[in-house]
């Protein structure tokens, strides 16, 4: 006849007690635990990630657009540019969105304004109505036309002798500049008349005088 199970188990009385000790225990530390609450100990699920931290706006007004974006994005901050017509150096930030000293998230926007020059009238004296205008107009410009000073013959009316504002003058795109051109003056045709120019008339004869004492 095999084994029988239950005579195994009876035969060692004190493990089975030993094992039914050890199990109470860890029931009653898990219960101890449970009534503590939870760990003190933070868990990488709920720490902070660094995109959730907070920068102060660094003052760049007055620097390079360059070194200034790289300042800006060192701190985790997204750089947005933008131009405006400035008469002091070219690439330099003018203003800063948000303001200097605020305290902001990562990865949060900030805006750049950066100088650039003014665009000048180009020099356009000198060539003919149209080309002048073309060139302005691809400038920017609006173009308006009025007629000056005459000129002898007409060989010229076409051509630009002034521009207002003058050549080389800053003006922002969108503003009008008034480009001269000559009037003629009407030349008289030459004469096509055949007949001989007038003769002078003949001197009068001379008188002698008629006194026998001559």
């Amino acid at each position: 006849m095999g084994p029988n199970w239950r005579s195994a188990e009876n035969a060692h009385p004190r493990r089975h007690a030993v094992v039914i000790a050890a199990a109470f225990a860890i029931f009653t530390a898990a219960c101890t635990a449970s009534a503590a609450g939870p760990s003190e100990t933070p868990s990488l699920a709920t720490s902070a990630s660094p995109e959730d931290a907070s920068v102060i706006v660094p003052d760049v007004i007055g620097d390079q657009a360059a070194r200034a974006m790289n300042v800006l994005e060192d701190l985790g901050l997204r750089v947005h540019v933008k131009e405006k017509y400035s008469k002091g150096p070219d690439g330099r930030v003018l203003a800063l969105s948000p303001d200097v000293g605020t305290d902001v998230e990562a990865r949060s926007r900030a805006v750049l304004t950066v100088s650039i020059p003014f665009p000048e009238i180009p020099d356009v004296v000198g060539l003919l109505f149209e080309k002048a205008a073309k060139r302005l107009k691809e400038a920017g410009y609006k173009v308006e036309r009025v007629v000056g000073r005459t000129v002898q013959g007409s060989e010229t009316l076409a051509t630009v002798i002034a521009a207002s504002p003058a050549v080389g003058t800053p003006l922002l795109p969108g503003k009008t500049v008034t480009l001269t051109t000559p009037s003629a003056v009407p030349v008289a045709p030459p004469s096509t008349d055949s007949d001989p120019p007038p003769q002078p008339s003949p001197a009068p004869p001379i008188q002698y005088p008629t006194d026998p004492a001559y």
